[in-house]
């Protein structure tokens, strides 16, 4: 009994590697939006707990520091927004 065995035409080769190498691409800009995101989400958590504790304080305290209640929400975001830009 004979068996014939046939050997892979070198282009059919190329492609599987190039189908490989953009598989690759593909995942790692996968893995780098969800540590984005990830990101987002640990800086967004942050600055509720800092609008947490900031909230608890009079408003003589918060002016103090330079801040207003009216506007404690959005000067949090906007500071947490910075030190992650930095």
């Amino acid at each position: 009994m004979t068996t014939m065995t046939t050997q892979p035409h070198p282009g059919e080769f190329a492609r599987h590697e190039a189908a490989r190498g953009q598989l690759l691409r593909w995942t790692r800009g996968r893995f780098a939006r969800m540590a984005a995101w990830l990101a987002t989400c640990a800086d967004y958590h942050a600055a509720a707990g800092m609008y947490e504790e900031l909230s608890r304080l009079s408003d003589a305290e918060l002016k103090r520091r330079g801040l207003s209640r009216d506007t404690l929400a959005r000067d949090v975001c906007e500071s947490s927004e910075r030190e992650a830009k930095s």
